[in-house]
């Protein structure tokens, strides 16, 4: 629920408008992935809820010409550029964030942002100190040996559209974010990084990591692994609606349309609390079945 508050809130400094906010609330607060993995112990919901996070302090700070002067709020910002070390699979989606600190000079003068950098800088080697064994930090199948180039394309595909274990099929407005990445990806001429652009960089690179990792969702909650990016997608897809100054337009109601899926079966699994693949089996029908639910 706080997440969807950070994005709502994120949404509404980088539009100027309410309106943005609460599309991009309803985007998530009724993505049925994400609100499977958040009475679960998977860490997808933390490093959603971490990113949204940033992704605030990082357009709070960089509008205010006083924060070089601040202390908690860039100290936090800097501490959680190290969040992705204790699971190392979410370096992709978290580091790209901080690629517009470079491009902002209000940013770039905050003392205290390098003094988080370098606390977590020892946090991270006093956990490797007292944790030496292997997989201490990160995840222990997240190795040079899980990459795989053969099927990296048919593994991205099944990761979005399985029936089973697919992010798309039961929150379909995502497959949005397609669009909104490439409007939004950096231009080199001239080249410029903010706060969407950084955002852009970090859904593209996070969710094209799934085709040569060999690893796959199909033994967990549907939608696992890109569950982590779907806040950051949530926040780009509701800019991109709004493209022009108005959240009137064919896109808005696209987003609209695809979030009523979701919307039902939210409503629906109120009653008949079961996974999400056994209902509306005429729905998920049209979509393939890779892993099947024995997994």
């Amino acid at each position: 629920l706080l997440t969807i508050v950070l994005v709502a809130r994120c949404c509404d400094l980088l539009s100027g408008s309410p309106g943005t906010g609460t599309l991009a609330a309803l985007l998530l607060g009724f993505c049925p992935t994400w609100l499977m993995h958040s009475r679960m112990v998977f860490p997808e919901c933390t490093a959603g809820f971490a990113t949204a996070l940033i992704s605030l302090l990082l357009i709070l700070l960089s509008r205010n010409p006083d924060a070089p002067h601040e202390r908690a709020r860039p100290f936090l910002l800097g501490l959680l550029f190290f969040f992705p070390a204790m699971y190392v699979r979410y370096i992709p989606l978290t580091v790209p964030l901080y690629l517009m600190i470079p491009f902002s000079p209000v940013l770039r003068r905050m003392r205290w942002l390098y003094a988080g950098f370098a606390s977590g800088a020892l946090l991270l080697l006093a956990a490797l100190i007292r944790f030496p064994g292997p997989g201490s930090i990160g995840a222990t199948n997240f190795a040079a040996t899980g990459f795989n180039l053969a099927g990296a394309f048919d593994r991205l595909w099944l990761s979005w559209f399985d029936r089973n274990f697919g992010l798309a099929v039961y929150t379909p407005w995502v497959v949005l974010v397609f669009w909104a990445v490439v409007y939004y990806l950096p231009r080199l001429r001239p080249i410029r990084v903010g706060y969407t652009e950084s955002a852009a960089l970090a859904v593209l690179g996070y969710c094209l990591m799934f085709g040569p990792w060999v690893q796959h969702p199909g033994d967990s909650v549907p939608g696992r692994y890109l569950c982590s990016a779907v806040p950051l997608m949530a926040i780009l897809v509701a800019l991109w609606c709004r493209q022009g100054g108005s959240l009137l337009n064919p896109r808005t109601a696209l987003a609209a349309a695809l979030l009523c899926i979701s919307a039902a079966f939210v409503a629906i699994s109120i009653r008949v609390p079961i996974q999400p693949y056994r209902l509306f089996r005429g729905y998920t029908g049209i979509f393939q079945a890779y892993w099947g639910l024995h997994w």
